[in-house]
């Protein structure tokens, strides 16, 4: 009986761990084929009926576990996995860790923009005109 509640429960976990690939509906639907193999090989036909519920139910969840999206996009805060897209100051808003970004090459948002360390080293027109 323990068996009816943890072998759906194992295969509805690898199915979450590979949600969005095929491996995760594989596993999905391949889970309730043990349930499908011993309902038509019993002779009791409530018996029968009842396990071919419980693989339809099991199948069912498992694909709807497996559809499931994987991690939003975006940067995220260590420590509570607070969504930092456009965040600026370094901080996490939610709970106040310093943010550590990777270091990456800055990519100029238009071709005809400047590059942000060019920008950066370029006299801004203030110091221009005072000369």
């Amino acid at each position: 009986m323990i068996f009816l509640a943890f072998y759906p429960l194992l295969f509805w976990a690898l199915a979450f761990w590979q949600r969005r690939r095929w491996q995760g509906f594989a596993l999905a639907l391949a889970g309730p084929l043990p349930f499908i193999v011993v309902a038509a090989r019993i002779g009791d036909q409530g018996m029968g009926l009842l396990l071919l519920s419980l693989a339809a139910i099991f199948g069912l969840g498992g694909v709807f576990i497996a559809g499931q999206p994987r991690r939003a996009p975006g940067e995220r805060c260590l420590k509570c996995d607070y969504l930092l897209e456009g965040n600026v100051t370094g901080i996490c808003p939610e709970c106040g860790e310093p943010i550590e970004r990777p270091r990456t090459r800055a990519r100029r948002l238009h071709p005809s923009a400047p590059s942000p360390a060019r920008a950066a080293s370029a006299p801004s027109e203030a110091d221009r005109s005072s000369r």
